[in-house]
């Protein structure tokens, strides 16, 4: 069984303002970069777009906005970059699951990456149970329940399916 908590993930702060969906870099992130990469993402419904404010360097600011129409699907998708799931290893995971806006021109707009520390795998020449004491203590992040509502919450505002 694997014990899934918060404190093991970074992800975004997602909030609702008046009807909008809003979603920001987290206080974790803006620390660990010194603050030289923020994104803030506000979906209205009731204008039918997708607000996208990016300050870089801590000044330069770059706002985008997306109509609905302009979106073709909700990217969704999943890296494991522990390095230790390859053929041949054993280990903890470290999960990305990245959210992204796919245009009808075929553009990927990059919103928010979830990260964290993943569950146990065993892809080595070793049974499961070999490994019995880590899977029974196996910690991970609450990423991908946290990025799979995020996207889900996406696909209903903006009335777009997912994709991979």
């Amino acid at each position: 069984m694997v014990l899934g908590l918060s404190i093991l993930s970074m992800r975004p702060k997602i909030s609702k303002e008046g009807g909008k969906l809003s979603a920001r870099t987290s206080v974790c992130f803006a620390l660990f970069t010194l603050g030289l990469h923020w994104r803030k993402v506000v979906i209205d419904p009731k204008h039918q777009k997708v607000i996208i404010t990016r300050r870089s360097l801590w000044f330069f600011e770059q706002r985008r906005v997306i109509p609905f129409r302009f979106i073709e699907s909700i990217g969704y998708g999943y890296n494991d970059v522990s390095g230790t799931s390859d053929w041949g290893g054993a280990g903890q995971t470290f999960d990305v699951f990245r959210i992204s806006l796919r245009l009808v021109d075929q553009e990927s707009v990059p919103l928010f990456s979830f990260f964290g520390r993943g569950s146990f795998i065993n892809n080595s020449v070793m049974p499961d149970w070999w490994y019995w004491s880590e899977y029974t203590t196996s910690l991970s992040g609450t990423q991908e329940q946290e990025s799979r509502l995020y996207a889900e919450l996406l696909k209903q505002m903006i009335g777009k399916p997912l994709s991979a």
